[in-house]
């Protein structure tokens, strides 16, 4: 069972907000990977933000039954490393930063899954 800090709260923050330039990108990458697990075309998206500085984001008619948790978090974990691995070096600070610091929080929620 994951450690009761890491439980999540869904929000309607942009995602633009927190993610930045990349936002588009990863959201189009996410839309891909969420249709070819569900069948599901992401219409609009949700936060998930978890304790411990996680913001994922989640097309509103994924629910836990769905898709649970933890498989939200490795298909946004397969994102993100693909947006680190495709043009890192192109990217601004803030956006480098923002991958970076989301790849190490899916890190620890899966350290303590």
């Amino acid at each position: 069972m994951a450690d009761e800090k890491f439980q999540f709260e869904v929000t309607a923050v942009p995602v633009s907000l927190v993610y930045g330039d990349v936002a588009t990108p990863l959201l189009t990458e996410l839309a891909r990977r969420y249709e070819e697990e569900t069948g599901i075309k992401a219409r609009h998206w949700v936060m998930r933000l978890y304790s411990n500085g996680a913001t994922i984001p989640t097309p509103t008619q994924i629910t836990p039954k769905i898709l649970p948790d933890v498989r939200v978090q490795q298909l946004f974990g397969q994102a993100v490393r693909k947006m680190v691995s495709v043009g890192m070096q192109e990217r601004n600070e803030a956006d480098r930063f923002n991958l970076m610091f989301a790849n190490d929080c899916l890190q620890e929620l899966s350290w303590a899954a």
